[in-house]
């Protein structure tokens, strides 16, 4: 239980830091935030707390791209709404699915850095 609640208050963490980035560095009104902050819990956050180790990624593959695929498509589809001059056309979808998954890969390398680098890591190492 322990080991669970580490990786997912590291997901949390990281999701906290890019949002907060997100809202320092962006004009976008606060419904533009709410739209991005559930897309990401779904396609980022969410993925990244399943995950405890590298051999995870090869293991739960199927369920990574399930969260990351809908996040990405709910982002895709509400934009429009609170976003007046978005459009949906293939290509942006295209250009938004690749860039979400290199951001998905960079968020899971630094979800598994962290874990790989915090005290508790570093406790275990030497008890063992």
């Amino acid at each position: 239980m322990q080991k669970m609640k580490r990786h997912i208050t590291s997901s949390v963490a990281l999701s906290i830091g890019f949002f907060g980035l997100s809202l320092i560095l962006s004009g976008a009104p606060m419904r533009v935030h709410l739209v991005d902050a559930l897309s990401f819990v779904i396609a980022f956050t969410i993925p990244a707390a399943h995950i405890t180790e590298l051999e995870d990624v090869k293991k739960k593959w199927k369920r990574i791209v399930v969260y990351w695929f809908s996040g990405t498509i709910v982002w895709f589809f509400m934009i429009p709404l609170v976003v007046v001059k978005a459009d949906l056309n293939v290509q942006r979808l295209a250009l938004l699915l690749g860039s979400s998954f290199i951001g998905l890969m960079v968020f899971i390398a630094l979800h598994l850095l962290i874990l790989r680098i915090s005290p508790e890591n570093k406790t275990r190492e030497n008890i063992a």
